[in-house]
């Protein structure tokens, strides 16, 4: 029987470079999906933690400034049964000032009849000023109110230290405020394909998680390195198995 001829070296090429390239191709699409699932895996748990973390210190905000409001009151009316604070200082509720009427009577959410509610929105520094701006949590109605003021500054490295490694930007009305404390009214036109946008079933506000372009390239590269090195000898022994049966001579 005449033995079998190996294969052309042209032909062998072709089919020793697919061998080679198939674990490599099949890798490729494994690791852009199991990047960009990682991706927004990230930006799903900072927005679920920031949105949590938000709503908790709003809500202990709001509980604990209605039960020091008569502490507020007192500073205005010598009369009030609360003592009143040094002259100057000013009632803080964690990292809020309680400003507004003195005169205000308000009632706890939950009592019959009442009809207060409690709002957020944000006041944006004045053309002059070196300030960030501040946020409003209001308590009451049109004609009597109570206001806890925080500075944007202070949110700003609250929400810094909730996002981490990715962006978050907090869209309280018409204003959108970053973790860096930049701000904007309107829109913003930016398209993020790896972002996470939620809005808080307690308060009036909405969440977004994003990440930076250099993050996401960083994370592309990094997965595609370790691809590379956990399939590149894969590649080269399917290459070298393909050239071996290809050229070898049969009996």
């Amino acid at each position: 029987m005449k033995p079998t001829q190996p294969a052309s070296p042209g032909k062998t090429l072709v089919i020793v470079a697919l061998a080679a390239l198939l674990p490599m191709a099949a890798g490729l699409v494994a690791t852009l999906y199991s990047v960009e699932h990682t991706l927004q895996r990230e930006t799903d748990k900072v927005l679920k933690s920031a949105l949590a973390q938000l709503d908790q210190v709003f809500d202990q905000v709001a509980t604990s400034a209605l039960h020091l409001y008569p502490l507020h009151v007192a500073n205005c009316q010598p009369n009030h049964p609360f003592p009143a604070l040094p002259s100057g200082r000013n009632v803080f509720v964690d990292e809020f000032k309680l400003v507004g009427d003195c005169a205000a009577q308000l009632d706890f959410p939950g009592t019959a009849g009442n009809e207060s509610v409690w709002t957020l929105s944000i006041e944006p520094p004045a053309p002059a000023s070196d300030d960030l701006g501040y946020l409003h949590m209001r308590y009451g109605n049109e004609h009597q109110h109570m206001v806890a003021l925080m500075d944007i500054q202070r949110l700003a490295q609250w929400m810094k230290m909730i996002s981490g490694d990715t962006y978050l930007s907090l869209r309280i009305g018409g204003y959108q405020m970053w973790d860096d404390g930049a701000l904007l009214y309107g829109k913003t036109t930016d398209s993020q394909r790896y972002a996470s946008t939620a809005k808080s079933s307690s308060w009036p506000y909405e969440v977004t998680s994003t990440l930076s372009a250099d993050d996401i390239l960083r994370a592309f590269r990094d997965g595609l390195i370790e691809m590379l090195v956990k399939l590149g000898a894969l590649s080269v022994v399917c290459a070298g198995l393909c050239h071996w049966a290809l050229t070898r001579t049969r009996p």
